[in-house]
């Protein structure tokens, strides 16, 4: 992955050892919930609260069995916004669930804990309607997990001291999130390490310093979301995935960075205000990436950029993109193992498109009015 991520590894580390303290001694023994719930109940049934929970001590509900909903019904779960000491099962958690299969969770607000939720070793949960905030740590962390779906989630102002994401995922894969809201949190939208086969559509990632998505798993697509006003859009590492019809404005890094791995995809996006708008830089090792029919207006500097970093990079695919408005060059390829297709780069402050020797001109690419009369370097421009 990029600069970014290598010089905030402290962040998910730091959450990382939380997490591993908290889940190593399990679920713990389950008893039947009572009713009405108090803080630190074990539910066994569907249970609906008639109440807010507040200033809980340590964790708020515990989920202890298999196909339970919790219904919040509107209200919320709130932690005392202290840190427990030492504790031997799982501890400042506003919801937990561990080990169980086909838990929803749904209907209101959990803040002020250590972790808003935890899900670990969990299959098909379901998230729907629930809020997040104000948590130490992350207000969403999956861990282990297969097949979850959380839908109309807000994860906001988690992890502000402590450098966190809003949402974080470990070793999980076939996750669902859509619809969600991921806003002004302590550093990322959504980290994860090795989140794999998963989906993240139509969500709204904006004003997190960082970046909206840090991606560093396989498979995973990533459609129809809007990223506003982050550091970076989103970061990609791992293999085969595919970014496709985002929005991204107003980053003040890059709108889409392709980082590391292999045949990732980054097609009909588009960029507008950002620092850079696409890149391909090798922070990993690149191969095979296809940037397609991408729409990058007004980045600060180049609009799309290729570069060798730290390791090789090779088989680039620059295709069908329009770049308008740069404050540098429209396309600038420094890889000579490019190849550029039917590209179109016009009224950027310096080249339309400059490109190293030795890049493969596969023709089409076009480019007028930019501040270099010149136009484009080693490739023909109609």
């Amino acid at each position: 992955m990029g600069s970014k991520r290598n010089g905030n590894a402290c962040g998910p580390l730091l959450l990382a050892a939380f997490v591993a303290s908290a889940v190593l001694a399990g679920p713990g023994a389950a008893s039947a919930s009572a009713a009405p719930v108090h803080c630190g109940d074990k539910i066994k049934t569907d249970t609906k609260l008639t109440s807010n929970l507040d200033n809980c001590p340590s964790n708020g509900v515990v989920i202890a069995a298999d196909h339970v909903t919790l219904d919040l019904n509107g209200h919320r779960i709130d932690g005392n916004g202290k840190m427990t000491g030492h504790c031997p099962n799982i501890c400042d958690v506003g919801i937990v669930d561990a080990h169980r299969n086909g838990v929803t969770v749904k209907g209101g607000t959990v803040r002020q804990f250590g972790l808003g939720t935890l899900a670990f070793k969990t299959r098909h949960l379901r998230m729907h309607r629930l809020t997040a905030r104000h948590n130490r740590f992350s207000g969403v962390v999956i861990v282990a997990s297969t097949r979850a779906v959380l839908d109309e989630v807000v994860t906001t102002l988690d992890g502000l001291n402590t450098d966190q994401s809003g949402m974080a995922a470990f070793d999980t894969d076939h996750l669902l999130l859509r619809d969600s809201t991921l806003k002004a949190n302590g550093d990322i939208g959504l980290y994860d390490e090795n989140l794999n086969d998963s989906r993240l559509v139509g969500n709204t990632f904006s004003r997190n310093h960082e970046a909206g998505i840090l991606l560093n798993g396989d498979g995973n697509l990533v459609a129809h979301n809007r990223f506003l006003h982050n550091g970076d859009g989103v970061g990609m590492g791992g293999d085969d995935n595919v970014l496709r019809r985002n929005l991204v404005t107003h980053s003040t890094g890059l709108g889409f960075g392709a980082q590391g791995g292999k045949h990732n995809v980054v097609a009909h996006n588009r960029v507008r205000d950002a620092e850079i708008g696409i890149t391909v830089a090798s922070y990993g090792a690149v191969a095979d990436t296809l940037v397609r029919g991408n729409y990058i207006r007004a980045s600060a500097q180049d609009g799309l950029r290729v570069r060798a970093v730290r390791k090789s990079l090779k088989r680039t695919r620059v295709r069908r993109n329009h770049v308008f408005g740069s404050g540098a060059d429209g396309i600038d390829v420094g890889s000579a193992s490019t190849t550029l297709i039917g590209n179109r780069s016009n009224g950027n402050s310096d080249l339309g498109i400059e490109a190293v020797r030795g890049v493969t001109d596969g023709g089409g690419n076009s480019a007028r009015g930019n501040g270099d009369p010149r136009e484009c370097t080693h490739v023909s421009c109609g």
